[in-house]
């Protein structure tokens, strides 16, 4: 059931008429809003509501000092709300929802009041609600996580460790602190999910963990093992709505002509095959996001393969295979999957493009298997290049004349070459500066 299925929707109670024309309210959320207290060493730069399911939670971002802060308001008085109870009376609850599979929100209120009552306790209305609000988040689901993974304004979020502060990435004000921790059983419990959710293992044997979240967003995990702070967890968040070229455009990412360019080497130009692309960058300087926009670029009857470690791109064609690498587990010989096998295998399913993923090391051997594969966009022996005559060669053959009858040199490691240096050879070169082919020595 969809976001809005679970709002309760009103009716309008009247029949529209010529004259007056009758609108249908939107559906609000089923909480209230609290209200934004700034300090006198502090300015309010932003303010908004986010939803989690059907819940509202207020968010305020603000200068303190040098530093810019993402506040969750909810989350002050829930915490001077659970300093009012006793950890037996907070943990009675959570096990009567968890017992009753108890989701909904009103449900869980009526728990909550209903038990409140019974233990005599004395609270507030307002009380009852923000307590309603942390069970909401912490019973069935990833706690205070989820307020971080509801905002569309966040780009990654960022646990350092036990009762450490979480940072998260603002689209607009960039790196910020947040009032949001995570106490040890808590950041564990919520580390372990990511792991069953992603069919993975996270342990003192294998404590570090790369897996996704059902909406996409890649997670990066350790524990206490390989961390001194304690467990960290680290999100990079998943667009639901893909970025075009137009969009690259329009930021000052790309300009036009280099944007034409690619479009030109990824679809192939001038009746050539597709170009091979490498994509190259600093951590968040948006690798992925270029290749998702290129991948456009390719015919929509091509069948496309992707190979990564952790699922990431977004390929908006239908003929597409997504291929995964599998990590070794303890005990379990043969387990592993890498990228390497994953080449081996897709060789065999008639891929158009192979689609290899972030390479940061060894694995930088199946980019070099999958360009020498032969397929189109690979320099293999039989692709042909263009002469300044007009004729058309193929490039194994070209090149295997000048290694007759002439000077070849060996290196040791079995590399061989010779000087061609006065044959004035030239081939038809493309341009990308005016998308036009030109003569090159």
């Amino acid at each position: 059931m969809g976001l809005l299925d679970r709002l309760e929707k009103k009716k309008a109670l009247s029949k529209p008429t010529e004259d007056k024309k009758i609108e249908t309210p939107k559906p609000k959320p089923i909480t209230k809003r609290p209200s934004v207290s700034v300090k006198k060493d502090e300015t309010l730069l932003d303010s908004y509501d986010i939803l989690v399911g059907d819940v509202e939670f207020k968010i305020a971002i603000k200068k303190r000092g040098v530093d810019v802060i993402y506040e969750c308001v909810d989350f002050e008085a829930i915490n001077a709300v659970l300093k009012k109870i006793s950890e037996e009376d907070i943990t009675n609850m959570k096990n009567e929802i968890s017992n009753r599979l108890i989701n909904d929100y009103k449900q869980i209120k009526e728990v909550v009041s209903n038990y409140i009552s019974r233990k005599d306790v004395t609270l507030r209305m307002s009380d009852i609600e923000y307590l309603a609000k942390y069970f909401y988040l912490v019973v069935g689901r990833l706690g205070l996580l989820e307020i971080a993974l509801a905002d569309t304004k966040l780009e990654e979020v960022m646990v350092n460790g036990y009762n450490i502060p979480m940072f998260v990435f603002h689209k607009k004000f960039q790196m910020c602190e947040t009032n949001i921790s995570f106490d040890e059983g808590e950041l564990n419990r919520i580390i372990e999910s990511i792991a069953r959710m992603a069919n993975r293992t996270i342990d003192a044997r294998t404590p570090l963990l790369d897996a996704f979240l059902p909406d996409g967003s890649r997670v990066n995990a350790t524990t206490s093992d390989v961390t001194m702070n304690g467990a960290t967890l680290t999100i990079r968040k998943f667009s639901s709505t893909p970025l075009t070229i137009t969009d690259l455009i329009n930021f000052g990412s790309l300009n036009i002509d280099v944007a034409a360019f690619l479009w030109q080497a990824v679809e192939g130009y001038f009746g050539a095959k597709p170009a091979n692309t490498l994509i190259a960058g600093g951590t968040g300087s948006g690798k992925t996001t270029l290749l998702n926009v290129v991948s456009l670029f390719a015919m929509h009857t091509d069948r496309i393969i992707t190979i990564e470690d952790t699922p990431e791109l977004q390929i908006p064609h239908k003929h597409v295979i997504k291929m995964v690498t599998r990590p070794a587990r303890p005990g379990f010989e043969g387990y592993e999957i890498t990228m390497n096998d994953l080449i081996k295998n897709t060789l065999r399913m008639r891929p158009d493009r192979i689609i290899v993923g972030e390479i940061r090391g060894e694995e930088a051997n199946s980019l070099l298997v999958a360009m020498n594969t032969g397929h189109d966009g690979a320099l293999s022996y039989d692709e042909v290049i263009y002469l300044s005559d007009g004729n058309i060669v193929k490039i194994g053959e070209f090149v295997d004349k000048f290694f007759t009858n002439r000077d070849v040199k060996k290196e040791n490691n079995g590399f061989e070459w010779t000087n061609i240096e006065n044959e004035n050879i030239f081939i038809k070169s493309f341009n990308k500066s005016t998308l036009k082919l030109r003569i090159k020595e």
